[in-house]
C-alpha cells in the first residue's frame, strides 16, 4: 500500500499523480481543490478591497479604429496615442484616480485633471476590478472550474474558468447587474493573487452599442478584454496592461476588427501600500 501525504491541496501536479480511484473520487478531489483555491483567492480579493494605496505610474494608450464598415465607400483608419501620468489614491473606503495628460499623438501636453480621450473604450479603476470576481456577485452568480496550469511571465499559475450560472439573467429584480465573467482567470499558485483576467464583454457599460453595431453589420460581436497584473508590491498585484479588441464575425466566419485599444502601465512609484496580506 502506497501512502501519499500532500503538504498543500493546491499542488495540483503532485495531487493528480496519486489519484488511483475512480472517476467519482477524482471529481471529489478536484472539487475540494477548487473550493480551497476559491477560498484563498477570495481572501486575497478581500485584502485587496480593504487595503490602502497611493501610487503614480505612466499610462500609455494606443487605439486604432477602422470606420470602413460605418462610412459607405470610404476607408478611414483613425489612430491615436496618449501618455498620461496616472494617480490612484484609495483610503477609508474611497477610491480616487486622476490623470495628467503628458502627450497626445506626439505633441507634448500638460493638462491637469485630464479625462480619457479615447474614442471607443474608456476604462476606470482597473486595480479594483478583480475584487468583483470572488466577492459578492462574483461568487453568487458564477460557476468556476480549474481547467489547467501554465507558466505566465515566469509565474506558475492555475487557470480557472468562470461562467454565469444558468439560473440567473443579466439583470436582477433590484436593478443591479451581477458580475459576469465568461472566460479565464490566471492565479499565481504560491500566493493566490490574480495575474491575468479575460473578461466577459458584457462588463462594458455601453455593451448595447456593440449589440446595435453587430445588427448593423449583420455579424456577431467578438469582443476580447484582457487585464494583466504583472507588478507586485507587498503581496498585491498592480495593473500592467489592459487590452480590448472590438471585432465582429459574419455568417461566413470572416472576422472584422473594428477597433483595438491597448493600455500599458509602467514606471510605478508607490507611496502607500498598506494591507495585512499573509500567506
Amino acid at each position: 500500500m502506497i501512502k501519499a501525504k500532500f503538504k498543500h491541496v493546491l499542488l495540483l501536479n503532485v495531487l493528480f499523480c496519486f489519484i488511483t480511484g475512480g472517476a467519482g473520487e477524482k471529481q471529489n478531489i478536484e472539487q475540494a481543490t477548487l473550493r480551497e483555491a476559491l477560498k484563498k483567492i477570495g481572501e486575497y480579493c478581500t485584502r485587496l478591497k480593504n487595503g490602502a494605496y497611493h501610487f503614480v505610474c505612466l499610462e500609455e494608450i494606443s487605439e486604432k479604429i477602422d470606420y470602413s464598415q460605418d462610412i459607405q465607400d470610404e476607408y478611414i483608419i483613425e489612430k491615436n496615442e496618449y501618455l498620461y501620468d496616472y494617480q490612484l489614491i484609495k483610503k477609508n473606503g474611497l477610491t480616487k484616480e486622476s490623470r495628467i495628460l503628458l502627450e497626445k499623438n506626439g505633441i507634448k501636453k500638460h493638462e491637469n485633471d485630464a479625462q480619457l480621450e479615447t474614442s471607443v473604450f474608456r476604462h476606470k479603476n482597473v486595480l479594483m476590478r478583480t475584487v468583483e470576481l470572488f466577492s459578492g456577485f462574483g461568487e453568487d452568480f458564477n460557476d468556476f472550474r480549474i481547467i489547467k496550469e501554465e507558466t505566465l511571465h515566469g509565474d506558475e499559475a492555475i487557470v480557472i474558468e468562470a461562467v454565469p450560472k444558468a439560473s440567473y439573467g443579466r439583470m436582477l429584480p433590484s436593478g443591479l447587474q451581477p458580475t459576469y465573467l465568461h472566460g479565464k482567470i490566471w492565479v499565481k499558485k504560491n500566493d493566490f493573487s490574480i495575474i491575468k483576467i479575460e473578461w466577459n464583454p458584457k462588463v462594458i457599460k455601453d455593451f448595447k452599442n456593440i449589440e446595435d453595431l453587430s445588427k448593423k453589420y449583420g455579424a456577431e460581436p467578438c469582443i476580447t478584454i484582457i487585464s494583466e497584473y504583472k507588478y507586485e508590491k507587498k503581496g498585491i498585484r498592480f495593473p500592467s496592461r489592459l487590452f480590448v479588441e472590438e471585432a465582429y464575425t459574419d455568417r461566413n466566419g470572416k472576422k472584422f476588427i473594428r477597433s483595438e485599444t491597448d493600455v500599458i502601465y509602467k514606471d510605478y512609484k508607490f507611496f502607500i501600500v498598506e494591507t495585512e496580506i499573509k500567506y
